[in-house]
């Protein structure tokens, strides 16, 4: 997952520039929640393929979505407080990853923990990813299409 993450980060603004904040983002979301979505799948399989899957598509979407967010978030305020911007961008993605951390622990160990438990908790966090995806491709105005875009 870092590994795919480390490799994909650098194409997020190029891609940003090409497709937009909000097909870049809100894509990379729902990747991530597909990739959640195939680590449920994968806890019932003896073979590691399917969870390195779920693992690559969970590395894939956040280095889609994880610059432009920090680019959308900076560029929402005066040069003068980008630095502001990006430490707030940076702290409510950290709250975020350690709310959800402890949130899918508990439904993990709530659901008996083990196989099934990592199921449920993958399950519920990849529809959680694919709703948060849902409500950015509703939310985040799309870019005007540039004369050069044809």
């Amino acid at each position: 997952m870092a590994l795919v993450f480390v490799l994909i980060s650098p194409f997020s603004g190029p891609l940003r520039t090409r497709f937009g904040t909000r097909l870049v983002t809100a894509g990379g979301v729902a990747i991530i929640g597909a990739g959640l979505l195939t680590l449920a799948l994968g806890a019932s399989f003896d073979f590691l393929a399917v969870t390195e899957i779920g693992l690559a598509l969970t590395g894939l979407g956040m280095g889609f979505a994880t610059g432009p967010l920090m680019g959308a978030a900076v560029d929402a305020f005066d040069s003068s407080r980008s630095g502001t911007a990006a430490a707030l961008i940076n702290v409510a993605r950290m709250a975020g990853a350690t709310i959800g951390v402890a949130f899918l622990g508990a439904i993990f160990a709530h659901a008996g923990g083990g196989e099934a438990g990592l199921q449920v908790a993958m399950i519920v966090g990849g529809i959680v990813q694919i709703t948060a995806a849902a409500i950015a491709w509703k939310t985040v105005t799309p870019a005007p299409r540039s004369a050069s875009s044809g």
